[in-house]
């Protein structure tokens, strides 16, 4: 067998750091693509537990971006911190609708929002329907954000409440 050189030795050194260094950079520039790449019309909801404050993870959220109750849905489960993202490609409407997971949860923040204010400055939902807040939620939304409350309907209250 040959002995390895220094020059050899370098050669491979060298490559392996190039190919380290030339992954690094793919992965930064499909990080900032992919950034870019999402338009300006992308809405983020966060749902957070009414009586706690706390983030409801891997809830369905439903939302319909136009007038159309069928053409148009976006389905999304929330992340381990609450958020579900939405990036419609088509334009947006001057509202939207959204509809949670069956018959579990409710909104306590409403259905219906404005989008250009939700696109502008961010929103938090108030609520008109669960009663007063246990909490006070502190954190100002970020433009694009949506912050909405929501109350999950336990056994008792589903199979009690008849048609």
């Amino acid at each position: 067998m040959r002995k390895q050189t220094l020059v050899a030795r370098l050669f491979i050194v060298c490559g392996v750091v190039a190919r380290v260094v030339a992954f690094a950079l793919v992965c930064a520039f499909a990080a900032v693509s992919g950034c870019s790449a999402q338009s300006a019309n992308c809405v983020s909801v966060r749902a957070l537990d009414y009586k706690k404050g706390k983030p409801l993870k891997n809830l369905s959220i439903t939302i319909h971006p136009s007038r159309s109750w069928t053409s148009d849905l976006m389905t999304a489960k929330t992340d381990s911190i609450g958020i579900a993202k939405f990036c419609p490609i088509e334009p947006t409407s001057t509202d939207f609708s959204l509809s949670l997971d069956g018959r579990f949860f409710e909104s306590c923040s409403g259905y219906t929002f404005e989008t250009k204010v939700i696109l502008n400055t961010g929103y938090q939902a108030h609520d008109t329907r669960c009663g007063t807040l246990p909490f006070k939620f502190s954190e100002s939304p970020k433009p694009g954000e949506l912050v909405i409350m929501v109350r999950h309907i336990g056994w008792w209250e589903r199979n009690t409440q008849w048609p």
